[in-house]
């Protein structure tokens, strides 16, 4: 009889847990507020503001005249002063750098505030920072273009990678992975009187020193007739390169040799705008028919589809 209540009880209990469980999905996938209340509110000097970039758990925000760090109650955690004519502002998790687009100097923070600065002889063009502090700038004369390196102090290394504009096209865009060891960059050039992209992967760990220009992949067949205005890593080892078209998936699984995974084609419609985090890349396109005016598409970070919703 004891043994027969213990069974009960812990029938019931399994009972319990499992109605718990699914109540709790269930409340958190159909769950919607319907009202907010404003917890805090503090001003903010806007002065010469250029914008916000999300940084670690908190805030950066950057200005003609400096940056500061902005915690989530808007208490300023720090401050630096500059002068920047046109600021530019990349980030990667805790690492950000601040560069004067057709100006000569670049400023690298963390969380905890400045860490260097670096200054180039040629004007900045694009800048974009690896996860643990190492800045590329894309530099340029008349002919070519050059990305030159720095660590997050500012001193620069002893790497380069030279491109001819008028044969290997122009540099679009540029992604630093987390770790500093890989580069993305989408290059459009004039080719037989029209104009193409391409997206290439260079590699700057000990498996892309036995590869020339340590250029390890170069992709240009899937963005005929549309171009790649901007790339992204996302978790490890998947990145993406956001075409006209629609996005494309790559993976650096194997670092000699990155491959594409997956390609969700938009096609016929205009993509209004893109986001994405480390997990998920999301579009927001125009509806070409039906009710509503837009369609929201989410993929995974490996491109696996998971919902189109007008």
């Amino acid at each position: 009889r004891l043994a027969r209540r213990r069974t009960i009880l812990l029938v019931l209990a399994l009972v319990l847990v499992t109605g718990c469980g699914t109540g709790l999905y269930y409340y958190r996938q159909n769950h919607r507020f319907t009202r907010y209340e404003t917890a805090w509110e503090v001003a903010l000097n806007e002065g010469s503001l250029v914008g916000y970039r999300s940084m670690g758990t908190n805030v950066l925000k950057y200005t003609r005249d400096g940056a500061s760090y902005v915690d989530n109650r808007g208490q300023t955690v720090w401050t630096e002063s500059y002068e920047m004519k046109s600021p530019v502002a990349v980030v990667n998790g805790d690492y950000a750098a601040i560069g004067d687009q057709q100006g000569n100097v670049i400023h690298i923070y963390s969380t905890e505030g400045k860490q260097g600065e670096a200054k180039t002889t040629l004007p900045i063009s694009k800048i974009a920072v690896s996860g643990n502090g190492v800045v590329a700038a894309v530099l340029e004369d008349s002919i070519s273009s050059y990305t030159a390196f720095f660590q997050r102090d500012g001193s620069q290394l002893d790497i380069t990678i030279k491109t001819n504009m008028g044969v290997d096209g122009y540099p679009l865009a540029l992604a630093f992975s987390a770790n500093g060891k890989q580069l993305m960059y989408s290059y459009v050039q004039l080719a037989g009187g029209e104009l193409k992209n391409c997206v290439v992967f260079y590699d700057f760990s000990g498996v892309g020193q036995n590869v020339p220009t340590r250029g390890v992949g170069r992709f240009d067949k899937m963005f005929e007739g549309t171009m790649v205005p901007q790339v992204a890593y996302l978790k490890e080892p998947y990145s993406c390169a956001f075409s006209g078209n629609g996005p494309v998936f790559f993976s650096s699984r194997n670092l000699a040799s990155p491959e594409m995974v997956a390609q969700i084609p938009i096609e016929e419609e205009e993509i209004q705008s893109i986001f994405y985090s480390d997990e998920y890349v999301a579009l927001v396109v125009r509806n070409n028919s039906g009710e509503n005016p837009t369609r929201l598409e989410v993929s995974r970070a490996d491109g696996a589809h998971v919902f189109s919703r007008d």
